[in-house]
């Protein structure tokens, strides 16, 4: 289904005036649709990731209604729904705020606090929430031994005969397998799940352009169970460094420790008393989670021929996965 077809399907104000490409998002395929009326985000959700559509209406439903404040407002569908879904189809649209941005590049401490301030403030929301009553859209998502798996299945079958030339990375992978032995004990010691956003970087926030302050959370695809660590991990991971994912320079990737201390001022101010203690104490150990999933995930699927991830140039998912190698290496000096 085109967009042009998925649009009737949406109660919109006003005649289309235009459908343009927006945005460069890695996995869904985002439209700008100007009416006569207004400014509106139209989504196709790629169904080849999100295999269950309806676990993504059920989540985003609930979050949505119990949480308005928090998201943009959602267009529901001439079904009263929030996701159109077919077969092979699913598309949703939002509001556009246009007086807001995504800052995909956090460049100063004001916007470090407005995104840990928001995710600090949507984790408080989140913590009254039941886990048990959300499901995640894809399936161990988070899972660091899953991950490792389908790692070591790609090492096996080689299927693009990319291994030979990529030994050095698979080394730097093998030296960090600890991090997951330890999340397993973390998770045996009695860390809670709570509802997670798990896609916490910071180009999933927006922010007021007149003052920088904090709006609204956005991209809800992947929310579900999970563990606060690897939300917290996640901004730790965007913000640790401003060099893109696909930086081809890799002394461009440097420490800034000021908006970690950022970070970690918000969030002890915004979730101290509503934290478990275990959960206090290895928050930041979900940078090195998450920055360690990333690195897996990237290079598992430059192995498997880059079936997962948009690729804009060769080799680039071989060099996310050695960006985040690299931040690995920095980041474990910051992590007790």
């Amino acid at each position: 289904m085109r967009a042009e077809e998925a649009l009737k399907y949406f109660q919109i104000e006003g005649a289309v005036e235009q459908i343009a490409p927006f945005g460069l998002g890695h996995i869904n395929d985002t439209y700008i649709v100007r009416t006569s009326e207004g400014e509106y985000l139209l989504q196709q959700v790629n169904t080849q990731v999100f295999k269950k559509p309806e676990v993504l209406e059920q989540n985003i439903a609930r979050v949505v209604q119990k949480f308005p404040k928090l998201f943009p407002a959602q267009l529901k569908t001439t079904e009263n729904r929030y996701h159109l879904i077919g077969q092979d189809f699913c598309w949703r649209m939002q509001a556009f705020m246009s007086d807001t941005y995504s800052p995909n590049e956090v460049k100063c401490e004001v916007e470090t606090r407005a995104v840990a301030s928001g995710y600090a403030q949507m984790m408080a929301a989140f913590v009254t929430e039941d886990a048990s009553n959300y499901e995640l859209p894809i399936p161990r998502f988070h899972d660091l031994n899953w991950r490792l798996e389908q790692l070591d299945d790609a090492i096996n079958t080689n299927f693009s005969n990319r291994l030979e030339g990529s030994k050095t990375e698979l080394e730097g992978i093998n030296s960090f397998r600890w991090v997951a032995e330890k999340m397993d004990g973390l998770i045996a010691e009695g860390l809670p799940l709570r509802l997670c956003h798990n896609d916490t970087k910071t180009g999933n926030i927006l922010l007021n352009k007149t003052d920088k302050s904090f709006a609204k959370v956005i991209d809800l695809d992947t929310l579900g169970p999970g563990y606060v660590l690897n939300d917290y991990g996640d901004i730790m991971r965007s913000l640790f460094t401003i060099a893109p994912e696909n930086e081809a320079d890799h002394t461009k990737i440097v420490v800034r420790p000021a908006h970690l201390d950022v970070l970690r001022e918000e969030f002890q101010s915004l979730l101290t008393q509503k934290l478990t203690p275990i959960e206090l104490q290895t928050l930041e150990f979900g940078g090195l989670c998450m920055t360690y999933i990333t690195a897996i995930r990237f290079f598992t699927d430059y192995l498997n021929g880059d079936v997962y991830y948009k690729t804009s140039f060769d080799k680039e998912n071989l060099v996310r996965a050695k960006n985040q190698l690299r931040l690995l290496e920095l980041m474990k000096d910051y992590v007790d």
